[in-house]
């Protein structure tokens, strides 16, 4: 297992409306629509059985992000759709829940 299979899903949120999507070159998240989109590098992943856990940091900012994916039916509370995938992130300053889903 290994954050290669988070590629090509989109992560999503909602009050505010987040996004988040993972590459081979980190991790990036738009906190809120019309937000820019920041970019972090991974500093420590632990993937197993369906649920990853990755630490992210961003290096002219040295903001770090903590970020757990789960690979279980998800509901972003919104609407009645149900996605494949949990994400759950830890700021320094915050808590977001949402839901991911594949784009390919």
């Amino acid at each position: 297992k290994s954050v290669r299979e988070l590629f090509n899903k989109q992560f999503f949120g909602t009050e505010p409306f987040w996004s988040m999507r993972f590459t081979r070159d980190g991790v990036y998240y738009t906190p809120n629509i019309g937000e820019e989109e920041i970019s972090f590098s991974y500093a420590n992943i632990k993937a197993k059985a369906g649920i990853w856990e990755i630490r992210a940091f961003n290096e002219s900012t040295g903001f770090e992000i903590d970020i757990t994916v789960k690979k279980e039916k998800c509901s972003d509370g919104m609407s009645d759709n149900t996605y494949p995938y949990s994400i759950n992130l830890v700021t320094s300053d915050d808590i977001r829940n949402g839901c991911g889903r594949n784009t390919k």
